[in-house]
């Protein structure tokens, strides 16, 4: 006799053939029953489901790996994507970076010296109008290197220097000025107004620098290089501390910043420095 199936049966969905059954159940004896009826009432018996919900149960343990393989497949893939942007986001920063770094080091940090030059030779700096300035420019040249100010009870002391500046520029003589607000706030403008303030004031026709920091976590390397490892080590006090250089970049000399340019002891040391060849 062939077998009655209902049509919507799960075995019929699944193709499955089943053996038939010899059990001690009461369905058992329904000789003429379908497989499909016994076997989901020996289900229903021993297990308390029916044999369709059996049956999904077994796919649904067959299919659970390929799929929670898919999501990690999948998972991996958008983990790989967005590494990726991560990395290529941090590549653009550290570029940009690197970009501002450079421009930074332009003027904040020493220009490749020749071996044989001293390491003041090294150091480039910007001008007063932002134009950089290599200090190897003045090779040969005994110079006077000042911290200034506009609002310091020192600044009378420009006058001083540019008196200074007339006497020994045809001997080989610079006075390099470079205004910092490290003191008592006493420099406060801009550039373009400290070089009117001096220009203006003081007629000063000798070099100036744009404006710097001479101590603290900001200070020039110009000036890490006199304070920590010239022959004169020791931070700067204050405005207007001066430091010759001899014709061969070799720092000879600190005053204080309370000395007048015009003390015999700075003209002193600046004729002897200006006599050596």
């Amino acid at each position: 006799m062939k077998s009655r199936r209902p049509a919507n049966a799960s075995i019929a969905r699944t193709g499955y053939h089943l053996p038939t059954l010899a059990s001690p159940f009461p369905e058992a004896k329904l000789l003429t029953q379908d497989k499909y009826t016994i076997m989901s009432s020996v289900s229903q018996h021993i297990y308390g489901q029916t044999y369709d919900e059996m049956l999904l149960y077994a796919i649904n343990l067959m299919v659970r790996p390929r799929q929670e393989a898919l999501d990690m497949a999948i998972y991996s893939k958008t983990t790989l994507v967005l590494s990726g942007l991560v990395f290529f986001g941090l590549g653009l920063f550290a570029i940009t970076e690197s970009d501002i770094n450079a421009r930074e080091k332009q003027f904040n940090v020493p220009s490749h010296a020749e071996p044989s030059m001293a390491p003041l030779y090294g150091f480039r700096l910007p001008d007063i109008d932002g134009h950089p300035v290599d200090l190897k420019t003045y090779k040969g040249k005994v110079l006077l290197i000042v911290n200034t100010a506009s609002m310091c009870g020192n600044t009378p002391q420009y006058a001083g220097l540019q008196e200074m500046y007339e006497r020994y520029q045809e001997r080989g003589f610079e006075v390099l000025a470079f205004p910092a607000n490290d003191f008592g706030q006493q420099e406060p403008g801009t550039n373009q107004e400290i070089k009117g303030f001096c220009y203006t004031k003081y007629s000063i026709s000798f070099p100036l620098f744009s404006k710097i920091s001479v101590v603290g976590r900001e200070k020039h390397p110009l000036y890490q290089y006199l304070t920590e490892r010239s022959p004169f080590p020791g931070r700067v006090t204050w405005n207007f501390q001066k430091y010759l250089v001899d014709r061969s970049g070799n720092v000879i000399g600190k005053y204080d910043p309370g000395m007048n340019p015009l003390s015999p002891t700075i003209l002193s040391d600046v004729e002897k420095a200006l006599a050596k060849s």
